[in-house]
């Protein structure tokens, strides 16, 4: 270990003394015939030999841009903005070594051809597809009715967003999520604090290269708005929201403020929202004597006030080097409430006549989580070609109290047959601590080449203990040793990677390789029980882009990735449910191991995708049941192997100026093969998904969008799941000269979401149906104010990947 840190800091300290000569670059200004600033226009710099993109970038609410990092040689500039003639100059020969090139002012001339028709001829495509990427452009108006990110992200092709905000792609893989490249573990709440109007475009990465973490198999990079004037620029927002029995309300902001050295940034949200789920359950127990049925019919109501904020400091050593400091995280107070009654019928085996009894539960919990996280990074040119290095260091914390209080009301002779007490108190305190170092090194070879590589460790402690206390037969309270437990768990995890990409022509290819030790221990004080893990994994990947004609592309994906267990799935303790039913983790959980490969075709504007993957030791949540108490526990375990084909197609499509529309559909064969409790399943289904938006620009500046999404019946671990889908509507326009902006939405708005599944193993038979508050009215109204050089640099938090799992 000492010897690996050594090789980490002498790396550094080598990289470090580097000589900072000073990248070169090209500044101008864009101004119409008028003489006045042309905002937001595109800048493009190409090789003047092959007319290769080298740089690109907007220009800021002065006209000014910066073309930095550039390599000697000779380039062309090209500039377009809606309703103005392209411009584009014959050369611009960049030399090393000398100050950096001005341009002064460049002039664009009006084009009267388009004037009419620009805000539908130029905007941005919806979609845009480059090397193993899928771009989602939000200034585009087929996004105007989304308040929030979450928002824009149910609008993505491929991505699937569930009741309780979980995101999905592809139907299982879960992507981490970035802001401005800096990746951060973001929950629901926070990306509904995140409103729309300050994103620029969303990246999807669906199979995630080995430059990313072990456990990052796909990426969501949401890219925030940017200009480069002074000053103070910020937004606020308020809103209200009703689903079928409860309301809520929400209210934030952000603001940014920059001087020539200094830029601040900070960002706050608050709501209120009461969720709830009626939930209605039949599980079967068949012995040789009896068959007993339990049905129950539960309803839980989640009332949640969570409060997150961001704040962080930048500031310009030089133009070559930059350091800051970032804050954020999260505190909420949730309370939830489920109230349970359990019908149970027994049928004796060869008679006719059977018994029903009724036993009615409450469970009460209260949670305080309180997470904090910090980030001091360094970012620097070290040389005139544009070599880049970047340093993280992060702490974070995750500090949750937690109790829970399970009553339930025996009556006749379930008394004396369960085993279970009337009244049991839970405390659950939890503390995670995770450290991480992370350095990343970009050397650019050519034009046409660049080289990766890069370094992280990263220390994560956790303490979590379980303290149950039952009700005596004596009326009394007292410690329940049986059920109580202590559990600690100690990681490490050194990581190293490798990345090349080359540009030859029309191809793009970039290769990689990623090495991840992880030593670990998991400690059960109570148990004494002591597992301990010690493993390497060798995780590449590969991606080819093949441009065919300027319509026309083929790009090729692999990746191998690893998924280890969350923090609370090797957690061995038991929570309950009701008096027959509780969950647990799992110490002796082993880490996933993924590979997938993608095969994409793109024509314009639409694309073609097929997907196989194979996942094994996949860790997923199992059924044993006894027959003997008929207690059925919930335990965490790796199953064999799970197989996933798919074929999917995404296609705008424009009706006429008024009306566009988007449509994916998705074709997918799963299969999921295991031994498991002495027995054996091979659970396989075909399936489907359609989803798709038409949005309408209406008059007075309104925009009204209709949104559908189906899932066919389908496979997943041993279950079954039926049909489902949802149809909503949104209604955005803007308003105060656009400084202001109201949307309001009507999700599920014929309340068509229901989801059924069912499960038959060995002596196993379940069956669920389950009801959320997916139906919701919402109305948000949002305020801009101001104007700013706030431009959020790509900033990757290197404990990020740690936080997921804490979650």
């Amino acid at each position: 270990m000492k010897a690996i840190l050594y090789v980490c800091i002498s790396f550094l300290i080598a990289l470090g003394g580097l000589n900072g000569v000073n990248a070169q670059s090209i500044i101008g200004k864009v101004h119409n015939v008028k003489a006045g600033a042309v905002e937001f226009a595109s800048v493009l710099l190409t090789a003047l030999n092959d007319s290769t993109l080298t740089k690109g970038v907007l220009t800021d609410t002065l006209g000014v841009f910066e073309l930095t990092n550039l390599t000697p040689g000779s380039y062309k500039l090209i500039i377009t903005s809606l309703g103005y003639k392209a411009y584009s100059n014959k050369e611009i020969t960049v030399l090393a070594n000398v100050d950096p090139i001005n341009l002064g002012v460049l002039q664009l001339i009006d084009d009267t051809k388009t004037l009419q028709t620009v805000v539908v001829k130029g905007e941005r495509p919806v979609v845009e597809r480059t090397l193993g990427k899928l771009t989602l452009n939000v200034s585009n108006s087929f996004y105007k009715t989304a308040a929030t990110a979450l928002d824009i992200l149910k609008r993505a092709p491929g991505l699937r967003i569930d009741p309780q905000g979980g995101i999905t792609i592809k139907g299982s893989v879960t992507p981490v999520v970035y802001i401005d490249g800096k990746q951060l573990p973001l929950t629901a709440e926070e990306l509904r604090n995140l409103p729309s109007e300050d994103i620029e475009q969303v990246e999807i990465i669906s199979n995630a290269s080995a430059q990313y973490d072990g456990e990052t198999r796909a990426v969501i990079n949401i890219k925030l708005k940017r200009d480069k004037t002074l000053g103070l620029k910020g937004s606020s927002y308020v809103g209200t929201s009703v689903n079928r029995y409860y309301g809520g309300y929400e209210l934030g902001g952000s603001a940014t403020f920059k001087t020539k050295k200094l830029t601040y940034y900070g960002r706050a949200g608050y709501y209120e929202s009461n969720d709830f789920l009626h939930e209605v359950s039949k599980r079967i127990v068949q012995t040789n004597a009896e068959r007993t049925v339990f049905s129950s019919n539960a309803f839980t109501h989640w009332r949640n006030h969570p409060l997150s904020y961001q704040a962080s400091i930048d500031y310009s050593i030089s133009k070559s080097h930059m350091v800051g400091i970032m804050a954020r995280g999260v505190t909420n107070r949730q309370n939830d409430f489920t109230d349970n009654t359990t019908q149970i019928a027994n049928y004796p085996t060869g008679i006719a006549m059977f018994s029903q009894r009724e036993l009615p539960t409450e469970t009460r919990t209260v949670t305080r989580p309180a997470n904090v996280a910090v980030d001091l990074n360094y970012r620097g040119t070290l040389s005139s070609t544009g070599d880049q290095l970047s340093v993280n260091l992060d702490y974070a914390s995750y500090q949750t109290a937690k109790t829970q209080t399970l009553r339930t009301i025996y009556t006749g002779d379930l008394t004396a047959s369960v085993s279970f007490p009337s009244v049991l108190l839970g405390q659950f305190p939890s503390t995670i601590s995770i450290q991480s170092l992370k350095a990343d090194y970009t050397h650019l070879v050519d034009n046409t080449m660049r080289i990766d590589l890069g370094a992280k460790l990263s220390l994560t402690n956790t303490d979590n203990e379980l303290i149950y206390d039952t009700l005596s037969a004596t009326g009394v309270m007292a410690r329940d040793l049986r059920r109580s437990n202590h559990f600690l768990y100690n990681e490490r995890i050194i990581a190293t990677y490798l990345l090349v990409e080359k540009k030859m022509g029309r191809t793009s290819i970039e290769a990689a390789l990623r090495v991840e030790k992880t030593v670990a221990e998991g400690n059960s004080l109570t148990l004494d029980n002591v597992v301990k893990r010690n493993f390497i994994r060798w995780l590449p990947s590969l991606q080819i882009q093949q441009k065919l004609d300027e319509k026309q592309s083929l790009s090729f994906s692999y990746a191998r990735k690893l998924q280890r267990p969350t923090f609370y799935e090797l957690n061995p303790f038991q929570f309950y449910t009701s008096p027959f039913e509780y969950s647990e983790g799992n110490p002796f959980l082993l880490p996933a191991i993924r590979s997938s490969t993608e095969l994409a075709y793109t024509y314009k504007d639409i694309t073609l995708t097929g997907t196989y993957r194979v996942d094994r030791n996949l860790i997923a949540q199992m059924p044993i049941q006894d027959e003997i108490t008929k207690v059925i526990r919930y335990t965490r375990t790796n199953l064999d192997k799970s197989q996933l084909v798919t074929f999917d197609i995404a296609a705008p499509l424009k009706i006429n100026s008024w009306w566009k529309t988007q449509h994916s559909a998705v074709a997918y064969y799963i299969r999921t093969t295991s031994l498991f409790n002495e027995g054996s399943f091979d659970n396989r289904a075909w399936s489907f998904v359609l989803s798709g938006q038409h949005v309408f620009s209406l008059p007075r500046g309104y925009t009204l969008e209709y949104t559908y999404d189906y899932s066919a019946p389908s496979a997943s671990q041993f279950y079954r799941t039926i049909s489902y889908g949802t149809m909503s509507f949104s209604l955005q326009k803007s308003i105060l000269k656009g400084a202001g902006s109201i949307q309001a939405n009507f999700a599920d708005a014929f309340n068509l979401y229901q989801q059924k599944f069912y499960g038959i193993f060995q002596d196993v038979n379940v069956s669920t149906i389950q009801m959320r508050n997916v139906q919701q009215a919402s109305i948000r109204f949002t305020y801009n104010y101001g104007r700013s050089t706030f431009s959020r640099r790509s900033r990757t938090s290197g404990s990020s990947d740690e936080e997921n799992r804490a979650r």
